[in-house]
């Protein structure tokens, strides 16, 4: 006969189960809802564009720091090195906003309202021009 396991700390503890709640309905008047999601947009890549400013001037700050503890006029010195860490930072925080801005405006009621203004350019470029 064998003995039973013996239970260990790690199975004794408390079980956490992660319940997601279920999200709203953004709900809209009918004639704003183009507005009112691409505004939503604007917004959301106008705070990654923020951010990744602020990013990128906390890295050059922290660099610069860095080099000025560790050499005599070392932020002068390496203020080349110093900028370039800080714009690479930045640009990896902004290279999600094209991104953003396609998934703000590449919605089936963009995509046909830029088909019908599209249609329209063309239709009055044909009666202006004579172009067939």
């Amino acid at each position: 006969m064998t003995a039973a396991p013996e239970a260990t700390s790690r199975d004794s503890g408390p079980i956490f189960v992660r319940v997601d709640r279920k999200r709203r309905k953004k709900r809209f008047t009918r004639g704003l809802r183009d507005v009112q999601t691409t505004t939503r947009g604007v917004a959301r890549v106008s705070r990654r564009l923020v951010r990744a400013v602020a990013r990128g001037m906390d890295t050059y700050l922290k660099e610069s720091n860095r080099s000025a503890r560790k050499k005599r006029d070392g932020a002068w010195r390496d203020f080349g090195f110093n900028v370039s860490d800080a714009i690479g930072t930045s640009l990896r925080e902004a290279s999600g906003i094209p991104r953003d801005l396609v998934r703000t405006l590449s919605t089936r009621r963009q995509g046909r309202a830029m088909r019908r203004s599209i249609r329209a350019a063309a239709r009055l470029n044909r009666r202006l021009f004579g172009a067939r």
